[in-house]
């Protein structure tokens, strides 16, 4: 029967990254306080064989590059969508977007392509102008508030498809 001995903590992902490899082990489990500013605590699993590229707060590659730490809580927020690859399935993408000010969500479902990222947040874009920014994926709603109108993006580039007004004002859905 194995026992859990391996559980120890750090303050930061600094001093995870700084674990020399005599000090850890295949699949052996760290928390650290605190990952990343606003970040909750998180335990770290370290996969000795894994070539993962850094994502920090979730993939935390020692100083030695030799394996990657791996995040049991896996968001990341950015100010941009993902646009490579995703380094694991199950991580949520949280992108906080301007012009117009929106948040999108993406959850990787594959490691392949960029395809591999799948909106999981469909919420209007409100803003009070027709939509003149390319869609964050395709389908997106936006809503002009001025006009009462709802628009669908119908690819990223910028094409949007009238889909109808509110007749009651507000987003309607």
């Amino acid at each position: 029967m194995a026992f859990f001995t391996d559980v120890f903590s750090v303050p930061t992902l600094t001093e995870l990254k700084a674990i020399a490899s005599t000090g850890r082990r295949d699949r052996m489990n760290v928390l650290v306080a605190e990952p990343a500013t606003g970040y909750i605590g998180a335990t770290y699993s370290y996969r000795q064989n894994a070539t993962l590229t850094e994502l920090l707060p979730i993939i935390a590659v020692p100083n030695d590059t030799q394996g990657a730490w791996v995040s049991n809580n896996p968001i990341y927020a950015d100010t941009a969508i993902p646009s490579a690859a995703p380094p694991l399935i199950g991580i949520i993408w949280v992108a906080t977007l301007t012009s117009p000010d929106r948040v999108v969500t993406f959850r990787s479902v594959g490691t392949s392509a960029d395809t591999d990222w799948i909106p999981v947040n469909n919420n209007a874009v409100v803003d009070s102008a027709t939509p003149s920014h390319s869609a964050d994926f395709i389908g997106q709603i936006f809503y002009d508030n001025s006009a009462d109108e709802f628009h669908l993006a119908t690819d990223t580039f910028g094409t949007w498809q009238l889909i109808g007004s509110s007749t009651g004002g507000g987003t309607g859905y």
